[in-house]
């Protein structure tokens, strides 16, 4: 079977402005917790600056702002041309299943989809770094598809490169790309 794994964002939406809001709300929250020296003792910094990292997430991950979320020009038609070549498309991203709702109302506003499922990334998941939980998923999704030929396109090439670490059977046909366009012109 031929099976294609996509990543969402960077790939199939471009979270730029996400993103953008969140570091906006942490550079907020740390000029408001400007500390006066003679208090540095009593507020440490370190701690104040984990509290805007830990805001930076929350931010990023509120479905609140998924709407800023904008599609990747050409998306829906290379999807759609995966499609027509056989291809199976599963969309996998690192959300969290709190964004579920949000994502799949965004995924329907911005058009129709060729895509069987959406795996986001599960509570038990929250803390395994994203690059050990992509790689063990595609294996997983290879595996229950029984896919004999595999495209898996992710813009980040970490994720790339630790799914090439873990290897796979060699009777898999297996080609990863960074972008929807690569995927298609090759």
């Amino acid at each position: 079977m031929k099976l294609c794994v996509c990543d969402l964002d960077g790939v199939l939406a471009d979270n730029t402005a996400r993103f953008a809001r969140a570091e906006q709300e942490r550079q907020a929250f740390l000029q408001e917790m400007d500390i006066d020296p003679e208090d540095a003792d009593k507020t440490p910094a370190k701690l104040i600056e984990k509290e805007a990292t830990n805001l930076y997430w929350r931010t990023v991950f509120s479905p609140e702002l998924v709407p800023l979320d904008t599609l990747i020009e050409g998306a829906i038609d290379a999807m759609a041309q995966l499609s027509l070549k056989g291809y199976e498309v599963v969309i996998l991203t690192s959300r969290p299943e709190s964004m579920r709702e949000a994502t799949m109302r965004w995924l329907f506003d911005q058009g129709k989809w060729n895509a069987k499922a959406i795996i986001m990334k599960a509570p038990a998941f929250q803390y395994v770094k994203t690059v050990i939980w992509k790689a063990g998923m595609i294996q997983t999704l290879a595996a229950l598809y029984i896919a004999d030929d595999l495209i898996v396109i992710d813009d980040e090439q970490v994720n790339i490169d630790e799914l090439h670490k873990h290897g796979f059977e060699d009777s898999l046909k297996l080609r990863c790309y960074t972008s929807l366009q690569e995927a298609i012109e090759a």
